[in-house]
């Protein structure tokens, strides 16, 4: 699984000007940068419900580095799964996005592309998903589709303090961001 810190080296991020990142990057597909990564392999609370690990979210106190986030990009991966027209999001392997974190269903939900942008609906998930945008919070109730916005959070197993995801729509939001975290600017070329 590729960090933050994996996806700024690959893209020499660090080397070149804001300008001539997004120039040279334009066509990458957005991404998600899960912020409260790894959660432990045997945390305190654990509790079962309907089949899916649920933990106590004053326990997930795991704290690091920005940077060392992992990222997921928002693609499709066909030899994964037959859903040709959705990215599925999900822990389990056959997703196209894979986020390993326990309380995750292994099938979440699936984003969509329009002409409007992306966005995300809830596949009925056990312990729900939740969406931070500019509007505030907005509960993903099941089959809903919700819009994907710059800097938005998409938190899956919202129910139970879950995985944390911010979505990076484009080339200038992922350097923005980038810059933002790390605290350090790149030098420009």
């Amino acid at each position: 699984m590729k960090t933050l810190a994996d996806f700024v080296k690959e893209t020499e991020l660090h080397s070149m000007s804001r300008d001539a990142y997004v120039q040279r990057y334009r066509d990458r597909p957005p991404l998600f940068v899960h912020l409260n990564g790894e959660i432990r392999d045997e945390p305190d609370g654990e509790t079962v419900q309907f089949g899916t690990l649920v933990l106590d979210p004053r326990k997930n106190t795991s704290r690091r580095n920005p940077l060392q986030s992992p990222v997921y990009p928002i693609e499709k991966h066909p030899a994964r799964n037959s859903f040709g027209f959705f990215i599925t999001v999900g822990r389990a392997m056959n997703n196209d996005i894979i986020v390993p974190c326990p309380i995750v269903s292994k099938f979440h939900g699936m984003i969509t592309r329009s002409a409007q942008g992306y966005a995300f609906a809830d596949y009925n998930s056990s312990n729900g998903s939740l969406l931070v945008d500019a509007r505030g919070e907005q509960d993903c109730r099941p089959g809903m589709s919700m819009a994907l916005t710059d800097r938005c959070y998409l938190v899956l197993a919202s129910k139970v303090a879950g995985a944390e995801l911010v979505f990076l729509e484009d080339a200038a939001s992922i350097f923005d961001y980038v810059v933002e975290v790390s605290g350090a600017y790149p030098t420009s070329k």
